[in-house]
């Protein structure tokens, strides 16, 4: 029966030599001869051009060489014109993805594990501490008292014994509960109307005005103000119409004595005025005057002592009318 040997022909050992490989090991990409023999008869035949096999891996890099010497410069050449660009090599075709393997079957479960024996009992513990007494239960009711037993004969009087100590008094007994509420009274007679308290002052007020006629005022008697009730001075206040300084004496007379001079001052140095600088000032306690008790018809004076800056000025007076 004739024999066929396909194999690779790799001339591996130079012109007139071949090799022999098993068919398994020939790999898509090799250019080699294939080597048939038949029935004791070699013949071989070139094989068409194979897929190229995978690319080597690069080979380390060798060492650089040694720097030659510099030669001399050598003349410029001519420009050369400008060559055409190339055209563009067609890119090649992706090769088809390999299919994914068959994901294998999951092996089946395993049998469960017989139950394992019940362990045997532990000993028994040892035996805890006598727990601390219980309290005392609670008294048991008195029982029913018995009857009484007939009466024996009454025996001889004795001799009265001395009287004994007297005993400690007892305690307080609780209060007795209130009696219910007596019957309301008849109303008493009404009593008689109490006197008429007094009748308290009224406050009042007084102003007399000091114009300088848009300028300052000057010193001096500035008038008169006759008052024709009885009064009591209890303060004053001053006005002014621009800052600036003031002070103003009060002269007091009555009526038939008119008219009033600085002897009949009742201000007792204590004169209103404003400081320097100011518009308003006041004093609501005056009983450092004299004469500030006014009887009715009497007359007051105004008379400027000093005066800076101020034209127009008013005076005010507190009163109390009983």
């Amino acid at each position: 029966m004739p024999i066929s040997i396909t194999g690779l022909f790799a001339p591996s050992g130079g012109a007139g030599s071949f090799d022999l490989y098993d068919p398994a090991d020939i790999v898509p990409g090799d250019e080699d001869d294939v080597l048939t023999i038949v029935g004791g008869v070699a013949t071989w035949a070139p094989g068409g051009a194979g897929p190229q096999g995978p690319q080597g891996a690069t080979g380390p890099q060798g060492p650089q060489g040694s720097t030659g010497g510099t030669g001399p410069q050598g003349s410029q050449g001519a420009t050369g014109g400008t060559g055409p660009q190339g055209s563009q090599g067609a890119t090649g075709g992706t090769g088809p993805q390999g299919s994914q393997g068959a994901t294998g079957a999951a092996g089946p479960q395993g049998s469960q594990g017989g139950e394992g024996s019940q362990g045997s009992q532990g000993s028994q513990g040892s035996q805890g501490a006598t727990g601390s007494q219980g309290s005392q239960g609670s008294q048991g009711a008195t029982g029913a008292t018995g009857g009484t037993g007939p009466q024996g004969s009454q025996g001889a009087t004795g001799s009265q014994g001395s009287q004994g100590s007297q005993g400690a008094t007892g305690p307080q007994g609780s209060q007795g509960a209130q009696g219910s509420q007596g019957s309301q009274g008849a109303t008493g007679a009404q009593g008689s109307q109490g006197a008429q308290g007094a009748t308290g002052g009224t406050d009042r007020a007084l102003f007399f005005i000091i114009d300088g006629g848009g300028a300052a005022i000057t010193t001096g008697i500035k008038g008169d103000l006759w008052i024709p009730f009885a009064c009591t001075l209890t303060g004053w206040r001053l006005l002014a119409d621009t800052s600036g300084a003031i002070k103003i004496d009060v002269w007091k007379d009555a009526e038939g004595n008119f008219p009033p001079t600085d002897a009949d001052t009742i201000t007792n140095g204590h004169e209103p005025a404003i400081a320097a600088s100011g518009v308003y000032a006041e004093d609501d306690d005056i009983v450092d005057w004299v004469g500030e008790a006014i009887a009715a018809e009497s007359t007051l004076r105004f008379n400027v002592d000093s005066c800076t800056s101020i034209t127009r000025c008013t005076l005010a007076f507190k009163i109390t009318v009983p």
